[in-house]
């Protein structure tokens, strides 16, 4: 209700209302001193859904896992087979070396084996000869009846000996060189580079006439979590179901001219997708496993996906003075038009009530001692309900208490009293027929009431002192 208080100062500037066409002059009314508004009654509504918490946080969309693809032997790039953003699939090539120092090398192989494979079958020959040459000479007694071979006998099992020991030799000649070959033969192989899992390729980090080190392949499993991740707590509404089916995520990566030593092509595993986080020391603590959330991103606002947590780093970073714990959250499917690396707003969803409560804006509930209760409004009068809490959400504070019902209006409070000042000016109004320019035009309602304006404090208004001169009335 507003009480208005107004303090009209009258200024004479005649005695006497003159009748008859002379004219008029007139009595100014000049609003002056102090203008108070009394606060209004705020009123809400009970109402009944569920109240859900959560805490907020913000990471980026990553692959759960990038594998660095990179050529087994060294050499130079023959061709690249693929961009970035292309899916791809197991065993399907990607990038080839040339292979003339490879196939060169396995011919070389080769024709070293052939030439000791022969060098064998020689010794193998000549081995058997000598285990075949018949033995001669004579043999002599003694008197114990023990017996000497000849010379002729000691010579041929030299010859065996000797041959043994060339095929023994040669064996391992043939067996190095058959060793030789098959390297070669797999380093020939190596020279196509195939994708090893299915998914999207990130990077392409070589080019045709490029040379490149023997790599190898590393998969790497995404961080739990990112620095750029910062988290907020807050109450929430229930996390929100996704209708997006899923869809390319694009590429962050790009071709370079450079070599890498991470890997020829790398390639993300597009099978789960995730938004890496970091969670604060305050917060994380009402963050569990498998906790439903709900992931906005700011590149597509119309977008939403629901997910889940995922993973929680037992151990905390501390930056600045503030402690933040990695945490992972997994997509249920990743929305068309969102890519790796864009950022995403997270709620993850600590408490939520039954459909079936009631809830009230924080500023319904008071408290008196150790209970909180409500003004439930009903016409002109006003009844305290005495409330139980529940879950404390952004959109309203679970309540429960008897006789409190769903559509009540309840207070919420009265809104701040104001207390304007004007001062008058000063203003000079010409009269028209009738009541004329005096009173209104000049000095008195222009100056006092509009000529100082309203302004916040309190005070005291003067009123401007203006004259009008009348004109013909009645």
């Amino acid at each position: 209700m507003n009480v208005k208080q107004r303090l009209w100062v009258a200024i004479g500037l005649g005695g006497a209302l003159v009748l008859g066409g002379a004219g008029v002059l007139g009595v100014l009314l000049v609003p002056a001193g102090a203008h108070t508004d009394a606060g209004a009654v705020l009123t809400g509504t009970v109402r009944q859904g569920t109240v859900s918490a959560s805490v907020s946080t913000t990471g980026n969309v990553a692959p759960v896992s990038e594998t660095a693809v990179g050529f087994a032997v060294p050499g130079t790039i023959a061709s690249v087979a693929v961009q970035p953003g292309q899916q791809v699939t197991a065993g399907q090539t990607i990038a080839t070396i040339a292979t003339g120092t490879l196939s060169g090398a396995l011919t070389d192989a080769q024709a070293t084996l052939a030439s000791d494979s022969t060098a064998l079958a020689d010794a193998q020959s000549a081995l058997a000869a000598a285990e075949a040459a018949p033995t001669t000479g004579t043999t002599t007694g003694t008197a114990r009846g023990a017996t000497t071979t000849s010379a002729s006998t000691a010579s041929t099992a030299s010859s065996v000996a000797q041959a043994q020991t060339q095929v023994s030799s040669d064996q391992a000649k043939a067996t190095a060189d058959q060793t030789a070959v098959t390297t070669a033969q797999t380093d020939l192989a190596d020279a196509t580079l195939d994708a090893p899992v299915a998914g999207e390729v990130l990077a392409v980090n070589a080019a045709v006439g490029q040379s490149v080190s023997a790599s190898g392949t590393t998969a790497v499993t995404t961080p739990a979590a990112t620095s750029s991740g910062t988290g907020s707590g807050s109450g929430g509404g229930a996390a929100s179901s996704s209708s997006a089916s899923g869809g390319t995520s694009g590429s962050s990566g790009g071709s370079s001219s450079g070599g890498s030593s991470s890997g020829v092509v790398t390639i993300a595993d597009t099978a789960q997708d995730v938004v890496t986080t970091d969670v604060p020391e305050s917060e994380v603590g009402s963050l569990q496993v498998g906790q439903a959330a709900s992931v906005t991103y700011p590149a597509v606002t119309s977008v939403t996906s629901t997910a889940k947590v995922t993973a929680i780093a037992p151990v905390g970073t501390s930056s600045g003075g503030v402690v933040t714990f990695p945490v992972t959250v997994t997509l249920s499917a990743l929305p068309t038009g969102i890519r790796y690396g864009d950022t995403a707003d997270v709620a993850v969803t600590t408490q939520s009530s039954p459909a079936t409560a009631l809830s009230v804006p924080a500023a319904a509930i008071h408290s008196s001692g150790s209970s909180s209760y409500v003004e439930v409004l009903s016409g002109t009068t006003t009844k305290d309900v005495t409330v139980t809490t529940g879950v404390v959400g952004t959109d309203g504070t679970q309540v429960s208490g008897t006789g409190l019902h769903a559509g009540e209006r309840i207070s919420l409070g009265s809104a701040a009293s104001t207390t304007t000042t004007g001062t008058g000016g000063t203003g000079t109004g010409a009269g028209g027929a009738g009541l004329g320019g005096g009173g209104f035009g000049g000095g008195g309602y222009g100056g006092g009431r509009y000529g100082g304006g309203r302004s916040g404090g309190s005070g005291t208004g003067t009123g401007g002192a203006g004259a009008g001169a009348g004109g013909a009335g009645r």
